[in-house]
């Protein structure tokens, strides 16, 4: 959100890049995208390829917390992903580990396990041993910030069994943010608190067999200051999906795209996008590098479909696609922008508009934008499935103001700059009512949650995994932002919360948080919840408004960086509890007794 503390949001906007999860077992869906090869400042610097569905997978490195039990989430949990992510540090390196830390300005922890390794000198290298079949490859990487233009960018090599294989292109113009939330100048070294590390590259690099060692290498010819390398992942992508029946290329003569990579095709994309609807025919965006900079694109009632989201992007400034009516269905491309900070005046979004009924995203990469994608106000039936949401400067999604009957689901988020998930029922219009936030996989949001729920009616959030939030909660049910009341019964089953809870606004947020900040709260079951390896308390409750009717049902804690749960000196209201077990650090209640319990079997450790 933007605004004070957390996710949600004023402004729209948003951007996105490729990655994964932890080490769970994933397995295949279809492919993503790539760019152009050429470190223009508009694009998204990574070479041309093509798309399909891809193979399976197996589990990646598992490493451990450090608490007592390992940091596998359970493997029905999370989305399932067509690529294995491999940890940098369980690799075998002459580099320099750096972590575990959760010191905000600290590098490792920004990094997933909060841990990563460090290329100083020239020969220095991450290798690792590839569990299946794949032909493509994204780091994720921190390099000094040189600012954001030409000269920021510089190569990262790549090598297969030991040959040579590509130089990737990596910048810190997509990363590095200074100074306090809401600062004006966040590009500004001088305002200080250094944060928002890492970016990712991506690129098809041939086949890698199973078994192979793929190695990641600071050459001579590479000549950022130092690489840190955060994690690896490898993903076998199939061929480029060819056009439908009836449907309008984009390259058609009667466009006129360039699809170059170079080129401004805006104007003529929107003539594309105009004449498929008035046709009564679908838009297909073939492979290729689309550039969008003077305007952004407007979409209704069209489906619109690309070669996959390896091969198909559309990238530069005004990369965005603005649905002002119904049934905007968009599948199987990448859409990178190019935003180099926050600005919430600005509608800088990789999706954004009324979105109105029946909008679908299904199989699409956003990147280096604001938001992802901003919903609403007024959306129902939205899809949004098997996509990718990264390196954005505020939330992944945000069902906004009355958005109804949604679904959120196998989807993938990493390095957000507020909620990767949000939905805020502002006040002012409807609430937003009977979304549902499933199997989805969020890593290492640099600012708020994974999930940020504002109000609202039956919100369902089930079976996602979240991992290193870096400054807040993994999950924060908020009475905030001016939002509408709670209404029916929010409902969060069966979620993974591991390393989550940060510190911000002079507090220490749980891994699971509770806040009626503006007004009372009533109705929610937290039912098979883990919590592992919480920064600060598995879960907590403040005020000053009441919450009540909450109910926690087999609730784990293990292995809390301080108490299991925590009650703030404000909290009040009731709630009953079964099957709840903390490890250590028990029960912290500052309320003393203001918040009340019953507690019926099941429960120990507080």
């Amino acid at each position: 959100m933007s605004g004070s503390q957390s996710a949600g949001g004023s402004g729209n906007g948003g951007t996105g890049s490729a990655g994964n999860s932890t080490g769970t077992a994933n397995s295949a869906t279809s492919g993503s995208t790539a760019g152009t090869g050429n470190p223009s400042l508009t694009g998204h610097p990574s070479s041309t390829g093509t798309t399909g569905t891809a193979g399976a997978s197996g589990s990646a490195g598992t490493g451990a917390t450090s608490g007592s039990l390992p940091n596998v989430p359970p493997a029905a949990r999370g989305a399932t992903l067509p690529y294995i992510e491999y940890q940098a540090e369980d690799g075998e390196t002459n580099g320099t580990r750096i972590g575990p830390s959760r010191t905000l300005g600290d590098i490792a922890a920004e990094a997933s396990q909060r841990q990563a390794m460090r290329l100083d000198r020239t020969g220095q290298y991450v290798h690792i041993t590839s569990k299946s079949q794949a032909n493509a490859i994204v780091v994720r990487y921190a390099v000094p910030d040189t600012g954001g233009d030409a000269a920021s960018f510089t190569t990262l090599s790549v090598y297969v069994d030991g040959t040579f294989r590509k130089k990737l292109t990596v910048t810190s113009r997509w990363s590095w943010t200074y100074g306090d939330f809401g600062n004006k100048n966040p590009k500004d070294p001088a305002q200080g608190k250094p944060h928002h590390f890492y970016d990712e590259t991506h690129d098809l690099i041939g086949d890698i067999p199973a078994g192979a060692v793929v190695s990641v290498q600071r050459d001579a010819s590479d000549t950022a200051g130092y690489y840190v390398i955060d994690l690896v992942d490898l993903e076998e992508v199939g061929p480029p999906l060819p056009m439908p029946a009836n449907f309008l290329s984009a390259t058609d003569p009667f466009c006129g795209v360039k699809g170059d990579g170079v080129s401004d095709d805006s104007v003529a994309l929107q003539k594309c996008i105009d004449a498929a609807k008035a046709r009564g025919r679908g838009l297909y965006i073939p492979q290729g590098v689309f550039r969008s900079l003077s305007k952004p694109l407007s979409v209704d009632n069209l489906t619109i479909r690309g070669a996959g989201m390896w091969y198909t992007t559309v990238s530069g400034s005004n990369a965005r696609f603005d649905c002002y009516g119904n049934a905007c269905k968009y599948y199987d491309f990448a859409v990178f922008g190019d935003t180099i900070l926050r600005d919430d005046a600005s509608p800088d979004g990789n999706f954004t508009g009324v979105t109105g009924n029946g909008t679908v995203l299904e199989n699409i990469w956003a990147e280096h934008s604001k938001v992802g994608y901003w919903v609403g106000p007024g959306a129902t039936g939205l899809v949004v499935r098997n996509s990718r949401f990264r390196n954005l400067y505020a939330d992944g999604i945000n069902l906004w103001k009355g958005t109804s009957n949604s679904l959120v689901e196998q989807s993938h988020f990493r390095n957000t700059g507020d909620d990767a998930i949000a939905a805020w029922s502002q006040a002012g219009a409807a609430p937003d009512t009977n979304n549902v936030i499933r199997f989805n996989t969020v890593q290492i949001p640099w600012m708020a949650n994974c999930i940020g729920i504002y109000g609202g009616n039956a919100t369902q959030i089930t079976d996602n995994v979240c991992e290193d939030v870096v400054q807040y909660p993994g999950i924060l049910i908020a009475n905030q932002f001016g939002s509408q009341p709670f209404g029916g019964t929010t409902q969060i089953l069966r979620n993974s919360l591991i390393r989550a809870g940060g510190a911000a606004y002079n507090d220490g947020h749980g891994a699971l948080k509770f806040q009626a900040a503006q007004g009372p709260m009533s109705g929610f079951l937290v039912q098979d919840l883990l919590v592992q390896d919480s920064t600060f308390s598995g879960i907590q409750l403040q005020g000053p408004g009441r919450i009540d009717n909450l109910q926690f049902m087999t609730v784990t804690i293990n292995a809390p960086g301080t108490a299991g749960i925590r009650l703030n000196a404000d909290a009040n209201g009731a709630a009953t509890a079964s099957g709840v077990v903390v490890s250590t650090g028990g029960m912290d209640d500052q309320s003393k007794g203001a918040f009340r319990w019953t507690r019926q079997a099941g429960n120990s450790g507080w």
